[in-house]
């Protein structure tokens, strides 16, 4: 599957907004989840399935822009996308997946 390179300044813009929620999210998410000698409390959890919804919402949203939505089914393997930019970059492993750093 090919992804789209070139993009109007509008996409460019969402796709940098995008890009900073998956990340934030994907971050908000990991810390709450490393709970350090703390039990890993219902508030936790709360926060940590909120954030991962957030980052996959958008991850879904960058996805239909580069023209790589394959609908409701997930593709097993990460995925590279081209910034707009032209340089690749790799796809952040969703929180709480065993590809996930620390996952």
């Amino acid at each position: 599957m090919s992804a789209r390179l070139s993009f109007n300044p509008e996409e460019t813009e969402e796709i940098r907004i995008l890009r900073a929620e998956y990340f934030d999210a994907s971050k908000r998410a990991a810390e709450a989840i490393q709970t350090g000698e703390h039990p890993f409390d219902d508030a936790a959890l709360t926060l940590v399935i909120n954030e991962d919804a957030r980052a996959g919402k958008a991850m879904r949203r960058i996805k239909e822009i580069y023209g790589l939505a394959q609908g409701d089914d997930e593709p097993s393997t990460p995925i590279k996308l081209p910034n707009p930019s032209g340089e690749t970059q790799h796809e952040m492993p969703k929180v709480g997946s065993r590809d996930a750093p620390g996952g």
